[in-house]
């Protein structure tokens, strides 16, 4: 995904949390996915990062594309963080850990 502007993720002001428990998602695949979504290069975004809109068209085709995952634009555009983004994931039972 040459080209993409890093600068759609605003890096986090703490740390992440990891969440995860088993049977529930696994959140560095879901991190590392949303990460290659946008384009974010030298880094993998964290549960607390914010995004801009730029961002938004390439998250609403990976979530179809890779998840059969169909969310509006609207919807979309309401997301701001990547935990909201992994929220959606995990709802849609993608990346489960094993």
């Amino acid at each position: 995904m040459n080209g993409i502007n890093t600068a759609l993720i605003v890096p986090a002001l703490k740390p992440d949390t990891n969440y995860q428990q088993e049977g529930k998602m696994d959140t560095q695949k879901a991190l590392e996915w949303i990460t290659d979504s946008l384009g974010v290069q030298g880094r993998t975004v964290t549960l607390e990062d914010t995004r801009n809109s730029l961002g938004s068209l390439l998250l609403l085709s990976r979530l179809e594309e890779d998840h059969q995952l169909v969310v509006s634009a609207d919807e979309i555009a309401t997301i701001k963080s990547v935990r909201e983004v992994c929220d959606l994931l995990e709802k849609a039972n993608a990346f489960r850990a094993g």
